[in-house]
């Protein structure tokens, strides 16, 4: 199994959903607060699949609740 690679500048993100091309890089392709927008652009350069997270705030916590 490859290794998974986070975010190259993490901090830089802080707030914000990130798009890669797949888990075994780190270089963000897309960015910004909304996740659709952020796929788009990302299907846009050409990423087929891209991989989309939320990058937390630092210090903050987030609860997913799931239906």
């Amino acid at each position: 199994m490859p290794e998974v690679y986070y975010v190259k500048d993490e901090e830089k993100y802080e707030g914000q959903y990130v798009a890669k091309e797949d888990y075994t890089t780190s270089d963000v392709v897309s960015f910004g607060e909304n996740a659709a927008a952020v796929y788009k652009e990302a299907t846009d350069k050409g990423m087929a699949n891209p991989v989309i997270f939320y990058i937390c705030k630092k210090g903050s916590t987030h609860i997913y609740y799931a239906d």
